[in-house]
């Protein structure tokens, strides 16, 4: 707990320091470190929490070679997953920090970047339908939903791109009565 808090404090330097093995290429060593990153970013503070997110989303957009597609789509689910098929508290909030218009708008400035961030987040939600219990992806369903109707009335361009997550994961949840949205 003691290294936990400052750690926490500035995770843009957790994350600077930990990149070489986070994207390491065997992909036992980037599920340990997704598992040990994400327990840092769940306990960080909200505004570290968006900091953090925006970096990882930098980073595979810098260079979106398939291991870091992967390493950042296994730290971004197991940031999201509690334990026994269930989401973790902090759940929700980080949805919405991945389908804020900020979030998926960043890789506007790079070449191939949107389609980038959409493949890294429906990679997080496939394995999310995959490992969770069926009643628990109306979250994903309920903030997609709420934040497609936001883009309606406010006019926002990243439609498509919910759009996109939401057909994804309702084919992934296929075979599940989908309700409660």
């Amino acid at each position: 707990m003691y290294l936990q808090k400052y750690l926490v404090r500035n995770i843009l330097y957790t994350l600077k320091v930990t990149i070489k093995l986070r994207y390491y290429e065997k992909g036992y060593v980037q599920e340990f470190m997704a598992a040990a990153t994400s327990f840092l970013l769940r306990n960080a503070p909200q505004e570290q929490l968006r900091k953090g997110i925006r970096k990882i989303m930098f980073e595979v957009l810098r260079k979106p070679l398939p291991d870091r597609k992967s390493g950042v789509s296994s730290l971004l689910y197991h940031v999201m997953k509690g334990t026994s098929s269930r989401f973790h508290s902090r759940a929700e909030g980080i949805l919405w920090l991945l389908t804020d218009n900020s979030t998926l708008t960043i890789g506007d400035r790079f070449d191939q970047g949107l389609v980038t961030v959409v493949e890294v987040v429906t990679t997080t939600f496939r394995r999310l339908c995959e490992e969770l219990e069926p009643k628990e992806i109306n979250l994903i369903l309920n903030c997609l939903y709420q934040r497609i109707d936001d883009c309606l009335n406010n006019h926002y361009l990243h439609l498509i791109c919910l759009l996109s997550l939401l057909i994804s994961t309702v084919q992934f949840n296929s075979g599940h009565k989908i309700s409660g949205v």
